[in-house]
């Protein structure tokens, strides 16, 4: 599957975000999401978004320094993850990281260009890039799902 929206601004962002998170309640995507962008792009404020269609909303923040944030869900177990400081697969394999991918949980990866090439299970991509206009996003899903 492919989609492809264009934001211009963090409302717009969020409203796409939770329409992402329909999508994967719906099981019409990989609740295995890699979000891909520059600095400043808008990674977290789409996950953000994401978890507040599960009712999280409170502490929501990029796990930078701890890696891994996990956002206990009365039906699910949801794991936001941070790659930006890992340099290869090996780090990757040190923290747990594939331990998280099963059926159960949503796991919301940024910054999965360290391990993107040893992916080996359907997830989604979701990518977003900067456009010409001041505070615009052009946002680009695609799922293997």
């Amino acid at each position: 599957m492919k989609k492809e929206w264009f934001s211009s601004s963090p409302e717009d962002t969020s409203n796409i975000a939770l329409e992402v998170a329909v999508m994967i309640e719906n099981k019409e995507i990989s609740p295995w999401v890699f979000l891909k962008g520059d600095i400043g792009s808008g990674k977290t404020t789409f996950i953000r978004a994401l978890l507040s269609f599960w009712g999280i909303t409170e502490g929501v923040s990029s796990p930078t320094f701890s890696l891994i944030h996990h956002y206990p869900h009365p039906q699910k177990n949801i794991y936001h993850v941070d790659l930006y400081r890992l340099r290869s697969p090996e780090e990757v394999d040190t923290i747990g990281l594939y331990d998280l991918f099963h059926p159960e949980n949503l796991v919301f990866v940024e910054w999965p260009e360290v391990i993107e090439d040893s992916l080996c299970f359907p997830h989604t991509r979701i990518q977003l890039f900067y456009t010409e206009e001041e505070n615009s996003r052009r946002i680009l899903l695609t799922s293997e799902a």
